[in-house]
């Protein structure tokens, strides 16, 4: 009787030990799958900062350079006009909303 009783605790150690070892190792895994989500979403919202910053510093490239191509078109133009104004082979001027003169060709 003492072997069997022996026996049975021994088997029921060892059950104990292996449904303890399978709980343990799930626990584990869940914790190392949530570890590894933390650590996803930290990195994704470090790269969402970074790149937000550098979306908006592109956006003001782009600005700045339809800035500047406005800017030379402008002068293009500006240069074309000046070219045919002081070729004409009459009087030119132009002046500003108080009557101040702001550019005369060689004719007038």
């Amino acid at each position: 009787m003492t072997l069997s009783a022996l026996g049975i605790f021994v088997l029921s150690v060892w059950v104990f030990a292996f449904l303890t070892t399978r709980i343990l190792e799930q626990d584990i895994s869940q914790l190392v799958a949530d570890a590894q989500v933390s650590a996803t979403s930290q990195i994704a919202a470090q790269l969402d900062r970074e790149l937000g910053g550098r979306l908006v510093a592109l956006a003001q490239i782009a600005a700045f350079n339809r800035l500047l191509h406005s800017l030379h078109e402008h002068q293009q133009e500006n240069q074309r006009f000046r070219t045919i104004a002081d070729n004409a082979l009459y009087g030119k001027s132009i002046a500003d909303l108080q009557g101040n003169i702001v550019y005369i060709n060689r004719f007038f």
